[in-house]
């Protein structure tokens, strides 16, 4: 006999009672290829968005751009000078990819330039290049990425007001833009510099952030160093002179993370504290104590912090609860507060938990949440919040509206 998966012979019929069961089969692969039809470009969609999160953010004075899990970068807000690389100069509340480049790993914002480092450590830069700050050799602007030819091994990279500096990953750092202030590192002339050049003394560095007009690099062994100007004490050494040549700041040991503001820095210590020199106006140090202050002061009330963003006139600290935590300026909303604040030192920014990044522009803050979205908050005049908000000079709060 035959098995029953074999070929029938010709006189064979097949029972009856089959049929109903045949017609099942039928009926039930029919809907299963329709359900699945209707489901796959919904599955599709989902596996997409969860491969193209965003991973990084980085907030200028008036633009924001994030990195996304694809390395690809995607730039919102103002565009007068090209800053949002693509390729043109019109701006809005909704990201656009910057034109050409891929492979990103970070993304550095100023006030009208930006800069990217690539994976295999090559850097580009865009937008404004009045002081040479996009190191293209020249000081024309573009709206579109162009590569730093002399940097190949970069590990870090830091857009200044008008400069930008590099961390190489044999320790050495290399500046190019604006030096009025000596913020180069190689002394006041010349005054500017369109090709990137040598900071003298730096060779165990790791990171780099540059300021207003000041530049500062965290060392290997848990120092900092930082050169140019001084006027409000940004450099930490215990005076308001200005020196374009490096300079340990005192008094800091074992920091792991720093950030430089408009004229004042931060730096987060392994223990998670956070010391903050420099300019204190507008409480940018969580104390009104001081006008400034040449030399670190420990930040009240935060013991637990994972990073530390400075702003123009603010700073943020993100927690170890995924909390993020404000001092400095309020006009704007940079602070996350329906009304000002009723003290100098930190208060944390209501409604914002499971946070994995700060950032801090010149006049607003933006926090990157474990689920992948970004929210931002303070003024939206030119879609830097990437919301759609009318009236955007005053603060408001969002997410941004990703695709």
């Amino acid at each position: 006999m035959a098995p029953f998966w074999g070929r029938p012979q010709k006189n064979v019929q097949l029972p009856l009672k089959t049929k109903p069961l045949r017609l099942f089969l039928y009926i039930f692969g029919l809907f299963l290829f329709i359900l699945i039809s209707a489901l796959t470009p919904i599955w599709r969609k989902t596996q997409t968005s969860r491969k193209t999160r965003p991973i990084h953010i980085a907030a200028g004075a008036y633009h924001t751009c994030g990195l996304f899990s694809d390395q690809t970068l995607k730039c919102w807000g103002r565009n007068g000078n090209g800053q949002l690389g693509d390729n043109t100069f019109k701006g809005g509340f909704l990201p656009k990819p910057v034109s050409v480049l891929t492979s990103v790993s970070a993304v550095s914002t100023s006030a009208f330039h930006t800069c990217a480092l690539l994976t295999d450590g090559t850097v580009y830069c865009w937008g404004s290049n009045d002081s040479g700050q996009i190191g293209s050799g020249s000081f024309g602007g573009s709206p579109e990425p162009h590569p730093i030819k002399q940097i190949k091994n970069a590990v870090s990279i830091s857009a200044g007001a008008r400069h930008t500096c590099a961390v190489l990953s044999d320790g050495t750092a290399r500046c190019w833009g604006e030096n009025s202030k000596g913020q180069l590192g190689i002394g006041t002339a010349p005054a500017t510099s369109s090709v990137p050049v040598k900071v003298p003394l730096i060779t165990q560095a790791k990171a780099v952030s540059a300021g207003g007009s000041h530049t500062c690099v965290l060392l290997n062994e848990g120092n900092i160093a930082c050169w140019g100007g001084n006027d409000r004490g940004q450099l930490g050494r215990n005076s308001v002179s200005k020196t374009g040549k490096p300079w340990i700041v005192a008094g800091i040991e074992e920091a792991v993370m720093l950030s430089s503001g408009g004229d004042h820095t931060c730096a987060l210590l392994a223990n998670g504290s956070i010391r903050c020199w420099g300019e204190n106006s507008s409480n940018q140090l969580a104390t009104n104590f001081y006008s400034h202050s040449p030399q670190p002061l420990r930040i009240p009330e935060i013991t637990e912090a994972l990073s530390v963003a400075s702003g123009a006139f603010h700073s943020c600290a993100l927690l170890k609860d995924g909390t993020v935590w404000c001092w400095g300026r309020h006009i704007n909303g940079q602070l996350g507060q329906t009304t000002p604040p009723e003290k100098p030192g930190p208060i944390p920014v209501p409604g914002v938990t499971s946070v994995i990044e700060i950032t801090a522009g010149a006049f607003h803050t933006c926090a990157l949440d474990f689920s992948g979205k970004i929210e931002c908050w303070g003024p939206n005049d030119s879609g830097q919040l990437g919301i759609d908000s009318p009236g955007g000079h005053s603060p408001v709060r969002g997410y941004v509206q990703l695709k």
